[in-house]
């Protein structure tokens, strides 16, 4: 019986290194079969406008820009402005320190940054640039290797502010025109993008407010536009520059606080 079962197992036996051979040579799974953890998504990269600019009011500020961000850096004052689509709010970092403050479009765009308010006699806030006239004066200049166009501004009175070179082969978000403007004192709003200004000072001198070293196109992480993690809020830019900490610090831009009803005598 034993000897009948080995003779019926034998083909099989002899079979199965043939059988591991085969086996050994199979084609692999297809790829779609065969489970691999999947890695960290690749950053998201968008193409930006680089802008190296100087400013005698503010020192070097590195400006990148696209249709739906902009990011200043104003390495003397150790401040970063981040303002993105679609609401353009501001928002102020100080690296050193870890504070932040923020501004809603509306307020920045009326009241500026770092200047206090001016006010008329009763109070009302003042536009600083009311009455101002931009004109195209017809002259171009290269700058950075830009082309630009010069405008000069005329204070209501007829005498003359300054004068701004602007580039309209860079592609710039208008609210970039609006911030540089706040920034070195300058009332533009729309053209082309500002890449140098000048003001004239009642001692005669051209203060030199804005200009740009550099111009070139880069591609960046789109996070460069994201609110920064890991700062705590304070009352406004004064208190982002002084930092003692107190969330509620005083401003010296804020409105001041109505004055306190004196106590009769006894």
């Amino acid at each position: 019986m034993i000897s009948s079962l080995k003779k019926a197992c034998l083909p099989f036996l002899l079979a199965l290194p043939v059988l591991a051979m085969v086996g050994a040579t199979a084609p692999a799974p297809a790829p779609a079969d065969v489970l691999v953890a999947a890695g960290p998504a690749p950053a998201k990269k968008i193409e930006v406008w680089e802008l190296m600019q100087t400013s005698e009011l503010i020192g070097p500020i590195r400006c990148l820009m696209c249709p739906s961000g902009v990011r200043l850096n104003a390495e003397k004052m150790g401040i970063v402005w981040i303002f993105k689509a679609p609401k353009w709010d501001a928002y102020l970092y100080n690296i050193e320190s870890k504070a932040f403050c923020s501004f809603t479009y509306d307020q920045w765009k009326e009241r500026g940054f770092f200047m206090p308010a001016a006010r008329g006699k009763n109070g009302e806030r003042l536009d600083r640039f009311k009455g101002m006239k931009v004109k195209k004066t017809g002259k171009s200049l290269d700058i950075a290797g830009c082309k630009s166009y010069a405008v000069t501004i005329n204070l209501p009175t007829g005498s003359k502010y300054g004068d701004i070179w602007l580039a309209s082969g860079i592609t710039a978000p208008p609210q970039f025109s609006e911030v540089i403007g706040k920034m070195v004192q300058i009332p533009i709003e729309k053209g082309g993008t500002p890449l140098r200004a000048k003001i004239l000072q009642r001692s005669g001198h051209a203060a030199m407010v804005l200009d740009t070293l550099g111009a070139s196109k880069k591609k960046v992480s789109a996070s460069l536009f994201d609110p920064l993690k890991g700062f705590r809020r304070v009352k406004d830019e004064m208190a982002l520059l002084l930092d003692n900490g107190d969330s509620e610090s005083s401003s010296l831009f804020a409105d001041p606080p109505p004055a306190r009803k004196r106590r009769k005598e006894h």
